[in-house]
């Protein structure tokens, strides 16, 4: 097990160097936060799931349940993953789970998209792959969850980990009071205190970034939806942003 959190920190660490990296990534997230933060789109998905057969650097996945309630695609589904060390720039520049390393019936908790389509890879639009510049596989076996849950490799029980992304979600909501009105988002800012907002496309790419220490802000966006991060007191609230 140390040997696969080695290989998939190294992988994780190549990838956020890679000089031509197609996500761009920018900051590496691990599973809690890419949980919280991949949460609010509609067309990302949390599931339960068991390995089958591999093909090149991705695998069959039995679907047994929908944990977030919003995954049509069937019982049985690909999921393409990284291969860690392979030349193909879609994997290693993009995707840092390698999914090819667990075993046969072992079962996953994974945070999966639905397949991008690029000409240098072989995915196509009815499959799925993991997310691009985070962990979001972790493996799950006698009602212990054990992956890079947060920045060190842990071990927790199901039921611990389910409560630390109960937790997250509510502490987030609670500290937040963040909401959209006509365009202009609204923030509590006590203290007039540096409040950094990035806001992503639907695809994870940064569009534009600032920090102010006003109590709200107008982006110059329009006629889109996006993902915004807001950082206040290194605390994360993450908002859907629908520009007017």
């Amino acid at each position: 097990m140390k040997r696969f959190f080695l290989k998939l920190l190294l992988i994780s660490i190549l990838s956020m160097l890679s000089a031509h990296s197609k996500a761009d990534c920018e900051f590496f997230r691990f599973f809690k936060e890419t949980y919280l933060w991949q949460l609010p789109r509609e067309n990302i998905f949390f599931i339960k799931g068991v390995a089958l057969e591999v093909f090149e650097y991705g695998r069959t996945i039995k679907v047994i349940e929908d944990l977030k309630g919003n995954f049509v695609g069937g019982s049985s589904i690909f999921v393409w993953g990284a291969s860690g060390f392979d030349d193909l720039d879609c994997i290693i520049s993009e995707r840092s789970d390698n999914i090819t390393l667990y075993q046969e019936n072992d079962t996953l908790i994974m945070i999966i998209g639905e397949a991008g389509l690029n000409e240098e890879c072989i995915e196509t639009s009815s499959e799925y792959a993991t997310m691009a510049c985070s962990v979001s596989v972790l493996k799950l076996a006698d009602g212990f969850v054990t992956g890079h849950i947060s920045w060190w490799g842990q071990t927790m029980s199901w039921e611990e980990f389910q409560t630390l992304l109960t937790t997250s979600i509510q502490s987030v909501k609670a500290e937040s009071k963040v909401y959209q009105q006509g365009g202009t988002i609204f923030f509590d800012n006590i203290g007039k205190k540096a409040v950094k907002l990035s806001f992503y496309d639907l695809f994870g790419k940064l569009v534009h970034e600032t920090i102010t220490i006003s109590n709200n802000y107008r982006p110059a966006l329009a006629g889109s939806i996006f993902i915004c991060k807001i950082n206040i007191n290194d605390e994360f609230q993450i908002i859907k942003y629908i520009a007017p």
